[in-house]
């Protein structure tokens, strides 16, 4: 390109590849993420600030406090740590003393821009280590040699800094700078399509402000809000927003972030309640049974429902005979009967001569319903078929024909029932059970498996408690109904144990064909000996790990290896092996012969999280705790003390800190889904509860589910408002917003459920 473009010079559609100082490759790795022009460049925003501060003498500093140093690399290093893994030390010199600053995740080039003898500003929190002070991934900066100290600390930085996702090939010292020089050059140029109106409601900044000061934040110092903000007028402003930013306290960053927490939760809102009220226009179907459902449920079960039962089977009954399609969501705890209300629901839609189908995410979970379903639904003379992967050609073709037929009335099934060839009679419920295991995508599949256009029911369920904050954005299409208690004479709560492992087992390779030998810790020989007790007792038991195989990347023990040292240690006793890479047919006949008793140990990993039901498992140990989410914790345990026998878990954290044990022990007095999932949100965050898929597919940006609880209320509230006023979003006042959802949401909200 001829003639370059001054980073001041530049405006909001000028290309990146213009400008002076971006090269061909930087210009190639920003692409790469969609960063074309100024303007995508500035709504690249900092996922974190860090505080840098004014220069501290290395004698000075204090364990526990934030400093900036300025020194001499006296040496450097790269650790070869074993297993792949490495580390990067440098020994950073002024002249009072000396501070180790180490580096776990690290790129070469950072090795070659800080050799011995250069000059470094190193910004970072103060540790000790083995008796000498230490920064862990500091903030590295090269010295100016000037040589006038009073012209260098006044070219220091000293206040908030912003922080980016990392842009493979692109120095993140290049890229802070780019984009802090674009946001002063044309961050005035931006409209805000939020009506002044909304913004004044809620005590909001333009958004052309916010931008402004997310990548250029005011210095620590300043007092109040930014210049620019609102004022927090308690007689204006709605009483959340005002609660809200109050909490946030007097942080600079607060006003600019909260403007754009806003954007990302109403633009969310307006998706959703855009395809909610679309969904309430679609048509649906009558389902009506002569025989109540009271009726049903007393013949098909030889116990009576729950009060919480009942009052969700009454909601899906009169789901079920409103010609508006039913789009409901089903939390409920462990053992709390979700499956009982949907054979209810199967049984109601049967009577009024349709089919169901449920999907579930394993085939060890399709044929343990399979049989409930026959004992439960063939009490009133209905025919149930199971469909999996693994099914036989000849069964497949015979099973096809019979449901096209309607001569069968409920489909229990995994992935095999999405196929095209599976076609239905007359399917009037679409049941998804553990929903998080699938995407919306295959929701959409069932419900567009009818010809005549109209859409049959949807009931999905999950034993994954979800906060209510989380649920309004992950499941914001669906209503929600919650079953709250368990039935009478089920199992009580799982006695729970955090161990913590000194060190981690490791394996001996033997060159011989005997099999490997691993070696454990103490405390986790503890647990196995209290694993003998209960197999001596008759029980069986689970010891789960969180890999198959070992990884190179993760110093943790396998099931594959466990498995082979455990046989041994449980011997006399039988013992198998069970995960998610083995053939159907072998997980069928492991789990067969686990049920029958003749397998007294099952080694394996999450496989069994959800569905496996065997009464004399009263014991199960998970190792590598630490690696899960409560969450999910409590969901596998909840697979031990089915029976009428206690049950009781082991949780084994290998070598972790006081803060995972401390995540842990939560687990050993809380037996409340819900309270858990609540510890567990605020914790590690939706993101990583809902896994790396639901993650940045919500088109969240800078909201922070757990953190911005109060404003999701706040920004549903906006959105509603908003539709009311214009559900096309084309009048003058709502056009640009409509514009800016249509771009950020270009297939409505059906993203949502993606788990």
């Amino acid at each position: 390109m001829s003639t370059r473009i001054r980073v001041e010079d530049a405006q909001l559609q000028t290309p990146l590849a213009a400008l002076l100082g971006v090269g061909p490759k930087t210009t190639e790795r920003l692409l790469e993420r969609g960063l074309a022009t100024v303007q995508d460049a500035l709504f690249f925003l900092p996922t974190r600030y860090e505080r840098w501060f004014g220069l501290s003498t290395i004698a000075s500093l204090e364990v526990g406090i934030s400093a900036t140093v300025r020194g001499t690399v006296k040496s450097s290093r790269v650790r070869f740590l074993g297993r792949g893994r490495r580390m990067f030390d440098l020994v950073v010199q002024d002249e009072t003393a000396s501070i180790l600053c180490r580096f776990f995740q690290f790129h070469q080039g950072t090795v070659s821009r800080f050799p011995a003898g250069t000059d470094v500003f190193a910004s970072g929190t103060i540790s000790l280590g083995q008796g000498i002070k230490q920064m862990i991934h500091p903030e590295l900066r090269a010295a100016w040699r000037t040589g006038d100290e009073e012209e260098e600390s006044g070219r220091h930085k000293v206040g908030w800094v912003p922080v980016y996702s990392e842009i493979e090939g692109v120095r993140a010292g290049l890229l802070r700078g780019l984009l802090q020089g674009l946001a002063r050059a044309a961050a005035s140029e931006i409209v805000d399509p939020l009506p002044a109106a909304v913004r004044m409601r809620h005590g909001l900044l333009s958004l052309r402000e916010a931008v402004g000061y997310a990548h250029n934040p005011p210095p620590p110092s300043s007092d109040g809000p930014v210049l620019g903000a609102p004022a927090l007028d308690a007689t204006v402003l709605d009483a959340p927003i005002l609660d809200y930013a109050r909490r946030l306290g007097d942080d600079p960053r607060a006003e600019p972030r909260r403007r754009l927490v806003f954007d990302d939760l109403f633009y969310l809102f307006l998706a959703i309640e855009t395809e909610r009220r679309h969904r309430a226009d679609e048509p649906g179907l009558m389902h009506r049974s002569e025989v109540a459902w009271r009726d049903l449920a007393s013949e098909m079960f030889p116990f009576a429902l729950t009060s919480a039962q009942a009052e969700v089977v009454d909601t899906l009954a009169q789901d079920l005979a409103s010609a508006r399609p039913m789009h409901r969501l089903l939390q409920g705890d462990v053992g709390c009967g979700k499956t009982a209300v949907a054979w209810v629901a199967c049984a109601i839609v049967a009577k009024a001569g349709r089919q169901s189908v449920m999907l579930v995410p394993t085939e060890v979970l399709a044929e343990q319903h399979f049989q409930r379903a026959q004992a439960s639904l063939g009490k009133l003379g209905l025919r149930v078929a199971c469909l999996s992967g693994s099914t036989d050609r000849r069964t497949r073709m015979r099973l096809l024909a019979s449901l096209s037929a309607m001569e069968i009335d409920v489909l229990i099934g995994t992935h095999a029932v999405l196929e095209e060839s599976v076609v239905f009679g007359d399917l009037g419920l679409c049941v998804i059970d553990e929903q998080h295991r699938f995407g919306v995508a295959q929701r959409e599949v069932l419900k567009t498996r009818r010809q005549d256009g109209l859409r049959p029911d949807v009931l999905v369920m999950t034993a994954t408690p979800i906060p209510r904050t989380l649920a309004l954005t992950l499941y914001g299409d669906l209503d929600v109904s919650v079953i709250a208690e368990r039935p009478l004479g089920t199992r009580g709560a799982v006695a729970t144990e955090v161990v913590v492992a000194s060190t981690p087992a490791f394996t001996l390779k033997s060159t011989s064909t005997a099999a490997s030998v691993s070696t454990w810790s103490a405390e986790t020989e503890r647990v196995f000996d209290a694993v003998r007790v209960e197999l001596e007792a008759g029980n069986q038991a689970y010891v789960l790990f969180p890999l198959v195989e070992a990884s190179e990347k993760l110093d943790l023990l396998a099931a594959k290896d466990g498995a082979a040292s455990l046989s041994a240690r449980f011997a006399p006793w039988k013992l198998a092996l069970l995960h998610g890479r083995m053939k159907p047919s072998e997980k069928r006949e492991v789990m067969r012969a686990f049920e029958a008793g003749e397998v007294r140990v099952l080694v394996c990993t999450t496989v069994v999280e959800v569905g496996v039901d065997v009464s004399a498992a009263t014991v199960m140990v998970v190792y590598g705790a630490e690696r899960f989410g409560l969450s999910q914790l409590h969901q596998l345990r909840g697979r031990v003390g089915r029976g009428e026998r206690p049950g009781r878990c082991y949780l084994v954290a290998v070598g972790e800190s006081e803060t995972s044990r401390a995540r842990l022990a939560i687990l050993e007095t809380a037996d409340d889904g819900f309270a858990i999932a609540e510890h567990d949100f605020l914790l590690r965050g939706a993101g990583e509860m809902t896994g790396g898929r639901q993650a940045g597919a919500n088109g969240l940006s800078v909201a922070d589910l757990a953190r911005d609880r109060d404003m999701i209320d706040v920004a549903r509230a906006e959105a509603r408002r908003c539709l009311d006023e214009d559900p096309v979003l084309t009048s003058d006042v709502w056009r640009e917003v409509g514009e800016v959802l249509r771009a950020r949401y270009p297939e409505g909200a059906r993203w949502s459920g993606v788990g």
